[in-house]
């Protein structure tokens, strides 16, 4: 019989059923979300980040797991949170606090162009607007970025979270001027109201940081990554009654500014994409996290061999 791990934290974003309306997400479809719900509950004992990491450092033979959500979108608490409920479970939500002001963060303006013309469209569309910069279509961006997207979707993501904001907001500006977009009435259709994210903190779940503008951290001064987390900081403290002590970087990228930052501001933990289970080396800054595909992967693995 295949072992399992024993100490995961599984992370979602999108959960919803796929759509031609939004064919540049790749949601996990809430049937899976559910499969997956009842498999953590039959095989680990589902508690906290803080439960999951002590679990490590005491590399205690009990499994235990946590669940988590980056950025808040309304999916969640329509399509996931029943789930949640049923199996009587609660879970971390990692909120884009900036979304209450109807911001729309770069990844999700992202996925609504995707959703709305081809990543080769696109690409070709930011090379005659950026004309000193230029997005390649014949070789990866970065390879370490999903294997599973297609390479003209994978670099689109990777150039625009690292082009430098003037530049985002220019390009972003133009596509959306073009497609005829609202950014303000696609961010409220999107992401959870401080009414859904106040309900949740009610029931028991946590709820983190992520950020105000959801900024690439290297992008910014560490004085202007604190001044963003501080704002954050506030706004949750308003919507959920408690001031988070948990955070996770946009993209899952840190460094050591960021993690100096967030001793100063008493934060407990805080979570990468780096897809593997939690050991007992881990720094509490930098805790690794599967997504659904890799749980989908391991529980296939897991039956096929009992």
């Amino acid at each position: 019989m295949k072992v399992l791990p024993k100490h995961i934290i599984v992370n979602y974003h999108y959960v919803r059923d796929p759509s031609p309306d939004w064919g540049g997400i790749w949601p996990c479809s809430p049937a899976e979300f559910e499969r997956q719900v009842k498999f953590l509950s039959e095989n680990y004992k589902v508690g906290g980040i803080a439960e999951v990491y002590e679990a490590a450092q005491k590399k205690s033979e009990e499994a235990v797991a946590a669940i988590t959500f980056d950025d808040g979108t309304k999916d969640q608490i329509l399509n996931a949170w029943p789930i949640l409920k049923k199996y009587e479970l609660t879970a971390s939500f990692f909120i884009i606090s900036g979304t209450l002001e109807r911001i729309l963060p770069t990844a999700h303006k992202i996925h609504v162009l995707l959703s709305k013309i081809s990543a080769g469209d696109l690409i070709d569309l930011f090379n005659r607007f950026q004309k000193n910069l230029s997005i390649p279509k014949n070789r990866r961006i970065n390879e370490r970025r999903r294997l599973f997207e297609n390479m003209e979707v994978a670099n689109f993501k990777e150039a625009m979270i690292q082009t430098p904001k003037k530049m985002q907001d220019d390009f972003f500006g133009h596509a959306f001027s073009i497609l005829g977009l609202d950014e303000k009435a696609i961010s409220e259709e999107l992401f959870m109201s401080a009414e859904d994210i106040g309900k949740l903190a009610k029931e028991g779940c946590d709820i983190g940081n992520h950020t105000h503008y959801h900024y690439l951290p290297e992008n910014v001064s560490e004085n202007d990554f604190k001044k963003d987390l501080d704002m954050s900081q506030k706004i949750l403290k308003e919507v959920s009654s408690a001031l988070p002590t948990l955070f996770c970087s946009p993209h899952g990228r840190t460094n050591e500014a960021v993690i100096k930052v967030l001793r100063e501001e008493g934060f407990k933990y805080a979570m990468s994409i780096e897809a593997r289970p939690v050991e007992a080396s881990d720094n509490p800054y930098f805790i690794p996290r599967l997504d659904t595909n890799d749980l989908k992967t391991l529980i296939g693995g897991f039956f096929k061999s009992v």
